[in-house]
């Protein structure tokens, strides 16, 4: 009988697990940010603090999970830089193919007002 394979997506899941708490602080800092330099400044901090905290071995899948996460958010610009990050291995000087200015953000729902009888 051959030994079942593990399931790749599933046991890097569960490895990120451990990480959850960095995950949602840093998808919460680099979200927040408004101009490029500082989301820049966001995304570099929040690599360098990690490596300190964990050293390099897990640093790619957390930067790809990271990206996924400000994706979710509609931060394309920050997931860009992530993704450059984890495939060379560098952040970027500049945000790749983004206008300079501030991060588009989603604009707020308008909140409908409640109807009395």
């Amino acid at each position: 009988m051959k030994p079942a394979r593990g399931n790749g997506a599933f046991e890097e899941t569960a490895r990120l697990k451990v990480y959850e708490m960095e995950l949602a602080r840093a998808t919460s800092h680099i979200a927040s940010t408004l101009h490029e330099h500082t989301m820049l400044e966001a995304v570099a901090e929040t690599i360098q603090d990690f490596q300190a905290l964990h050293g390099c071995e897990d640093l790619r899948a957390f930067a790809l999970a990271l990206r996924g996460r400000l994706e979710q958010r509609g931060k394309s610009a920050a997931a860009g830089v992530l993704q450059h990050f984890a495939k060379c291995g560098n952040l970027p000087d500049a945000v790749p193919k983004a206008p300079h200015g501030p991060v588009p953000a989603p604009l707020p729902g308008v909140r409908k007002r409640a109807r009395t009888r």
